[in-house]
């Protein structure tokens, strides 16, 4: 048994709304008509086309290589586990020495780094001083740089 429902009932009040009429004098649509008949084509002669024989196209078989191969695996040829184990410490042994040395390296790096930023910081402040007293000040700083050197 389903719910009963009432839409609810519009005010009578309600204002009405009617849309203007259309005048009875409007232009007209103009006509356009389709040609009785279509232009004549001219007809070309081509002369004598000559027969082109094409070979058939090869019969090639690829294989689907979603389907299985229809003949059972070979097992693989491996050493025994434990040389198979031992071959993967030693290289990650390996790994972990490579690895110390790119750690000592970027320290040597960011000790570099530093030298550099302060003799950068350094050059900035002798710019600065070398430019204070020419056309532009430190921000410009106009000057020959075929004379100057920096």
């Amino acid at each position: 048994d389903l719910p009963s429902f009432k839409a609810p009932e519009m005010p009578k009040n309600l204002p009405s709304f009617k849309a203007p009429e259309m005048p009875k004098d409007l232009p007209s649509i103009p006509k356009f008509e389709m040609p009785k008949s279509a232009p004549k084509v001219p007809d070309y002669d081509f002369g004598d086309i000559p027969k082109v024989s094409v070979p058939p196209l090869p019969n090639v078989n690829i294989p689907n290589p979603f389907a299985g191969s229809g003949k059972p695996q070979e097992p693989l040829n491996l050493a025994s586990r434990e040389v198979r184990d031992e071959n993967a410490r030693s290289t990650r042994q390996d790994l972990l020495d490579a690895e110390k040395d790119v750690k000592e390296a970027e320290k040597v790096l960011d000790a570099l780094k530093q030298v550099r930023n302060t003799k950068k910081q350094v050059f900035n402040e002798a710019k600065d001083l070398a430019c204070a007293d020419r056309p532009g000040g430190k921000i410009l700083c106009l000057r020959n740089p075929f004379t100057s050197g920096f």
